[in-house]
């Protein structure tokens, strides 16, 4: 076995290598979300990617380490992140494993990040999967180590055909908040918003949403809930196939839809966040029947949502679980 750090070259690869490994059932092989996670992001380099490689020129498994470089943003950012690695994608081909690869490539990721305080099994920036999808993988990271909550996070999913909006809440109906898409020069207003510390939102949300809009994502795509001053009470962002195409987004779950079901035009809803005084009641699930029609309005017919643990919460608009991860974790 032969490790070898990344080359572009190595693309076509990697991606007959990810179509062996029986990962590509739920989650395909895709060149293009393999360009926007992996060679186009700015924070990549070749170090960070490790392929096995056989004297016959053969990939057998390969690598994908993450670490957050990120230095031109808050503080917080650098405090939240600055000391946790994450090992993105670990893949060895079916025909090839038990054969010690697996064991080396994480060997030698834990020597890429050994000045780390914590390694996280995916949720990285720019992420393919929040966590290990359940699997036999589960076993193989807790052979080495790793701790795994018990709580499944999910991958949500909703047809639309028959879906209706529901019902609104008192206090919208009674005309004290409403809802309205953001509009251009609403950027900063929305990303204000998220940023209040009172509100206790993940500083990520904020840093992704930022470079996003820098990209190209419209305020359009963003849901908000306003108080009759007009004042920002709670987003959603909504997502669209073509413009995460466009804008070279990055949203696994749009891609591993549109292979499971060509025929449908598909969206992707979150993250949410509702000002944390007016919590309760309805507004946040309001807030999200909104953004789901919004999405139902521009033709969008399968709706996914990436990374939750709120199942209960999205079922009660018919959300249910699509695909089912582990958090997993190591402290060094």
């Amino acid at each position: 076995m032969i490790l070898k750090a990344y080359e572009s070259s190595q693309q076509d690869a990697v991606l007959r290598l990810w179509e062996n490994s029986g990962l590509n059932t739920l989650f395909p092989a895709n060149g293009h979300l393999w360009k926007i996670n992996v060679e186009n992001n700015l924070a990549f380099k070749s170090e960070d990617f490790w392929g096995a490689w056989n004297q016959q020129g053969k990939l057998l498994g390969f690598v994908l380490t993450r670490r957050f470089r990120d230095i031109t943003t808050p503080s917080i950012m650098e405090e939240r992140y600055g000391k946790t690695g994450w090992i993105s994608l670990l893949l060895v081909e079916e025909s090839s494993r038990r054969q010690g690869i697996g064991t080396g490539l994480l060997e030698k990721a834990h020597a890429v990040l050994s000045d780390v305080k914590s390694i996280r099994l995916g949720g990285d920036f720019n992420h393919f999967f929040p966590g290990v999808p359940e699997g036999e993988s589960l076993g193989f990271f807790s052979n080495k180590g790793y701790t795994f909550n018990q709580e499944l996070i999910n991958d949500l999913s909703l047809d639309l055909d028959n879906w209706e909006l529901s019902e609104q809440p008192i206090s919208i109906m009674g005309g004290d908040y409403f809802f309205t898409q953001g509009k251009a020069g609403e950027e900063e207003s929305i990303l204000d918003f998220i940023g209040l510390p009172s509100n206790g939102f993940s500083p990520r949300w904020r840093y992704d949403l930022e470079r996003i809009f820098k990209k190209g994502y419209s305020p359009e795509n963003v849901t908000l809930i306003k108080g009759q001053s007009g004042k920002i009470e709670g987003f959603l962002q909504t997502w669209e196939l073509k413009e995460v195409i466009e804008c070279a987004l990055s949203r696994p779950t749009i891609f591993w839809a549109m292979h499971e079901k060509p025929m449908e035009k598909h969206g992707s809803i979150g993250p949410l966040g509702i000002n944390s005084t007016i919590r309760g009641g309805g507004i946040g699930l309001a807030l999200v029947a909104a953004g789901t029609a919004y999405l139902k309005k521009r033709g969008v017919t399968f709706v996914t949502i990436d990374w939750t643990a709120l199942t209960t919460f999205y079922s009660k608009l018919g959300y249910h679980p699509w695909r089912s991860y582990r958090i997993g974790y190591k402290n060094l």
